[in-house]
C-alpha cells in the first residue's frame, strides 16, 4: 500500500534483525502520521504557518523557488496567500494537517478538464505526505469528473521529477524555457490513474 512498507519486506529477506526492527518501527510510525491526516482549507486563521510551509518548501526547490531570507519569505507569502483566499476564482489552497499542524501545502487551480497543480510541499519530505496529497487531489478530480492532473516539474529538480514520473506515473507532455538553461516540462496524468497509483 505504501512504498515504505515494501522496502520493510525488503528488509526482512535479509534477515538482519537489529535491521528489520528499525525499518519496521519507522514504517508504523510514517503509516500513523499519514493516517492522522486530514484536508484543511487555507483559512485566516491557518495563514501565518501556512505560509511558513510554503515558504520551506520554496527553499527545497532546485533552482530554490526564492532567494528571500526565510523570514521576509514567510511575511511576502502571507501577503500572497491573503490575496489567494479573497480572490477563489478556481484557485484552491489545501494544508495537510496532523494534530494541529500543517505538514504540507497543496496549491492548485480548478479548470474544467484538469486539475493543475501549482506548488505542492511536504514538511519534512519523503514522509508520504506529498502522495497523499496528491491522491487527495485525484479523489476529488474523479468525483468531480475532471478529467486530469497537471503540474510543471523543473529540469533541474530531480526529487521532483522522481515524485511526479518514477513515483506517481505522471508523463511529459511538454516543456516550456523559464530561464535560461532552466526547463520546466510540463507533467500529466489521468485523475483515475493518479488516484489509483497514489494509494
Amino acid at each position: 500500500m505504501f512504498p515504505y512498507i515494501l522496502s520493510t519486506v525488503t528488509v526482512r529477506e535479509t534477515n538482519n534483525l537489529v535491521g528489520n526492527l528499525t525499518i519496521v518501527r519507522l514504517g508504523v510510525c510514517l503509516i500513523s502520521s499519514i493516517k492522522s491526516l486530514k484536508i484543511v482549507p487555507l483559512s485566516k486563521q491557518n495563514l501565518e504557518e501556512a505560509a511558513r510551509v510554503y515558504a520551506q518548501g520554496l527553499l527545497m526547490e532546485e533552482p530554490p523557488g526564492s532567494t528571500e531570507p526565510l523570514d521576509e519569505l514567510i511575511t511576502s507569502l502571507e501577503l500572497h496567500l491573503q490575496v489567494a483566499l479573497g480572490v477563489k476564482e478556481n484557485r484552491i489552497i489545501w494544508l495537510a494537517t496532523s494534530h494541529n499542524l500543517v505538514k504540507g501545502l497543496l496549491d492548485f487551480y480548478q479548470r474544467p478538464a484538469e486539475l493543475f497543480v501549482r506548488f505542492i510541499c511536504a514538511i519534512p519530505p519523503g514522509h508520504g505526505t506529498g502522495t497523499w496529497l496528491l491522491h487527495q487531489l485525484a479523489e476529488y478530480g474523479v468525483q468531480h469528473q475532471v478529467e486530469s492532473v497537471k503540474a510543471t516539474v523543473s529540469s533541474l529538480d530531480s526529487r521532483a521529477q522522481q515524485f511526479y514520473f518514477e513515483h506517481l506515473g505522471f508523463q511529459k507532455v511538454g516543456s516550456r524555457i523559464d530561464e535560461p538553461g532552466f526547463e520546466l516540462f510540463i507533467a500529466e496524468i489521468s485523475s483515475q490513474m493518479l488516484f489509483e497509483r497514489s494509494v
